[in-house]
């Protein structure tokens, strides 16, 4: 997060927002926030590796007369094979902890939080459901994934921005996720 000392760049009361939105995150929002952070799953590193893992493993056990040694290798690939296809499995979830474990944590007894985003040129200033300011440089956007639902903002200190489509009409979202994304 930015160091909030630096008031001359981070300082917002001069400025006027490009997108002011208050939005409600529940578990239902996260879920799929995880689910944008997962992708496709062509693309989940747990199935690639075992994948790759087995394609070695067929390539070694075929090209050659199986002999122990090959066949002790062919076990152990398709042991790590198995590993790692139960960890794509889980890719979801893991992406979900990641999610809590970085701020979205808290729930209120309706199961949601109230947050909030004010973005400006060259900052985006988030406020907390306790009413905390964390203010962004636009530099520090890492990389951000959305979906016609949800947009997540991942950013330079690990931390996230959950952006739901349904408190937002289909071009302030558009809008939204378009700047962002020119962030990059």
């Amino acid at each position: 997060m930015t160091d909030t000392t630096d008031t001359d760049s981070l300082d917002t009361s001069q400025e006027e927002p490009l997108f002011t939105v208050r939005y409600l995150v529940s578990s239902s929002t996260l879920k799929q926030a995880a689910s944008v952070l997962a992708g496709p799953q062509a693309r989940n590193p747990g199935y690639v590796f075992s994948a790759v893992l087995l394609a070695i493993m067929v390539f070694v056990l075929v090209t050659n007369n199986a002999t122990d040694r090959q066949l002790t290798f062919g076990i152990c690939v398709a042991v790590l094979a198995a590993i790692f296809w139960a960890i794509g499995s889980k890719w979801q979830d893991i992406q979900l902890k990641r999610l809590r474990n970085h701020g979205f944590a808290t729930v209120d007894t309706k199961g949601t939080t109230k947050r909030q985003l004010v973005v400006f040129d060259d900052k985006l200033v988030s406020t907390d459901p306790e009413g905390t300011e964390s203010r962004y440089l636009t530099s520090e956007v890492k990389r951000v994934r959305s979906d016609s639902q949800t947009c997540v903002v991942q950013l330079a200190d690990k931390g996230f921005l959950v952006l739901p489509r349904e408190d937002m009409t289909d071009s302030r979202y558009t809008s939204l996720v378009a700047f962002l994304e020119g962030l990059r």
